[in-house]
């Protein structure tokens, strides 16, 4: 989280990757990790998730937070790059396979990576009180914001798990 300009340098230069946790780094570093600056130094970072610090295993939760710290950040140090949807759902996905090393086995939907995959049914209930805005972007763009604000188990109408179906709408939010 308090990486100076050398040590970011390092970083990219050895290699070494992230595994950012934001609400974590809030709780107990008492700061949080500027992803953009650091991802565009060349630095790899995956999002996680830290039970012991935060109050939830969540992945949608991490990315939730990411975007919501980012704007925080972004209005408290005057920085204008903030973590859009799109690249938190990229740091949770691709991010994170990058980090590992598994870039060639998981993170997209590429031919030949394992499939692992949620889909989303964005007529869940959990959006009954949200009336659809108009606002420019595509359906898709529109859809991922509203999951990441307002999603939860009650959008995951089947879970893949390389390839294989491992949950149902009717066994997905049995947890």
């Amino acid at each position: 989280v308090h990486l100076n300009e050398a040590e970011l340098k390092l970083f990219a230069q050895r290699g070494a990757a992230i595994a950012c946790c934001p609400l974590s780094n809030v709780y107990f570093a008492g700061a949080d990790l500027p992803l953009v600056k650091v991802q565009s130094a060349g630095v790899r970072v995956g999002l996680g998730t830290d039970v012991a610090g935060g109050y939830s295993p969540s992945l949608l939760s991490a990315i939730r937070t990411a975007v919501i710290v980012s704007k925080v950040h972004a209005r408290t140090a005057g920085d204008e790059a903030q973590v859009t949807y799109s690249r938190a759902l990229w740091t949770a996905t691709m991010g994170g396979a990058l980090a590992l090393g598994l870039e060639d086995h998981l993170g997209s939907f590429a031919v030949g990576k394992q499939f692992d995959a949620v889909l989303v049914r964005c007529d869940a209930p959990s959006y009954d009180s949200v009336a659809e805005a108009n606002t420019g972007r595509s359906a898709l763009a529109s859809d991922l914001e509203r999951y990441i604000h307002l999603g939860d188990d009650r959008n995951v109408e089947r879970v893949w798990v390389r390839g294989e179906v491992v949950a149902t709408q009717a066994t997905a939010g049995a947890s």
